[in-house]
């Protein structure tokens, strides 16, 4: 059984590899550090982020081991296990994890429930009808929430101009772990050329999964425009999705670029290892709240070129290059002036990446901001 009187409940839908799971485990590291107690409810088990060694015995995972988008058992495990828990505060992450904790709410006790949302309110047309009618949900039932805690400010703005009126909001930008995520070339040459790519290519990369949101359609016609004027341009696809996803984007590779210019390279575990392989971080995302990968890479001493999404152009600073979103034309120029950069000011502008991210971004600045937000007087004090 998860400890009595827990201080926060963290809910989210599983622990796969993604940018909201790196952020939940890093809140509740930094908070476990400052004495808390806290139990992460997963809604599915699983995941290649379950809680390992690093972790105190003050952290506890639980799973709902939720077996469809329909199982409602899943609710009467959530309310058992929430209920034993006795947190102060149920903070859920994500659509689903949010629908699910407001539904038993009225079954959590005297806990309080937080949303987090971590988009900046994209365009939905593509998506299923189901996933459309669940957003939809999410904007109306929101203002029942006593906060909600978004981590981007773009992302507060555009949920608001939807009709999205909860009784309180705050921003919390996500934190870069910069002692796990900082400059390793130790294997450069090695994953270089595991994709074939030469030791002077100039590798530009899109990381994250293969769903629509993140443009690689864009990404694709981009690489085809820099590789026309750069013959050393190599450009590396990380991530994954589902399988016609996976299929749709090799067939693109063969399409739309060069033969050999363009490598999609799958999910890849060791993720500073792997910015240190690459030269330039693209962004190609048609929206995002707070993206994480940039953050990393840049930790990593990786200059980013990014769509003018979410905040994306906070995190960057004066340190990338900021393009128009949905324009081909717009981030393939970008990637040419991170070129002409990278090859001018080489590793000054390695430094400042990193240096932007380690003064801006930290885990213990993110963990302080959530706990004002929640209504901590201090680390050592509970909200009444």
């Amino acid at each position: 059984m998860p400890p009595q009187n827990t201080d926060i409940c963290l809910v989210i839908y599983s622990l796969r590899r993604g940018g909201a799971e790196r952020q939940l485990l890093a809140l509740a590291g930094g908070l476990a550090a400052r004495g808390m107690r806290i139990t992460i409810v997963t809604l599915h088990e699983g995941g290649a982020w379950e809680l390992d060694d690093r972790f105190p015995e003050t952290v506890t995972l639980r799973s709902l081991r939720k077996r469809g988008r329909w199982d409602l058992g899943a609710a009467i495990r959530a309310i058992r296990i929430i209920r034993a828990a006795r947190p102060r505060i149920v903070y859920s992450m994500l659509m689903p994890s949010n629908l699910l904790c407001l539904l038993i709410r009225p079954f959590m006790g005297r806990a309080r429930l937080v949303w987090g949302i971590r988009e900046s309110g994209q365009d939905r047309s593509a998506y299923h009808w189901s996933l459309r009618l669940l957003h939809r949900l999410e904007v109306l039932l929101g203002r029942v929430v006593g906060l909600v805690i978004f981590n981007s400010a773009r992302g507060a703005r555009r949920f608001a101009e939807r009709g999205f009126r909860p009784k309180r909001t705050a921003v919390v930008p996500n934190s870069i772990d910069c002692e796990y995520f900082k400059p390793d070339p130790s294997r450069r040459q090695a994953l270089r050329q595991g994709w074939g790519f030469p030791s002077e290519a100039l590798v530009f990369a899109v990381v994250g999964s293969l769903s629509p949101v993140k443009g690689h359609d864009l990404f694709f016609d981009a690489a085809s425009k820099v590789a026309e004027r750069m013959a050393a341009a190599r450009f590396l696809i990380v991530g994954s999705g589902t399988a016609e996803q996976e299929s749709r984007l090799a067939g693109l590779v063969s399409e739309v670029t060069p033969r050999g210019s363009v490598v999609l390279a799958g999910e890849h575990a060791d993720m500073p290892l792997l910015y240190g392989a690459i030269d330039v971080l693209v962004l190609s995302s048609e929206s995002e709240g707070f993206p994480n990968v940039v953050g990393e890479a840049m930790a990593c001493g990786v200059p980013c070129v990014v769509t003018d999404v979410g905040d994306a152009a906070t995190v960057v600073g004066l340190t990338g290059a900021v393009v128009r979103p949905r324009t081909a034309s717009a981030l393939a120029e970008g990637m040419l002036v991170m070129a002409e950069r990278l090859q001018k000011e080489g590793d000054h502008l390695r430094a400042l990446a990193r240096q932007h991210i380690l003064s801006e971004f930290g885990i213990d600045a993110m963990v302080s901001r959530t706990l004002t937000a929640l209504g901590f007087p201090g680390s050592d004090g509970l909200p009444d």
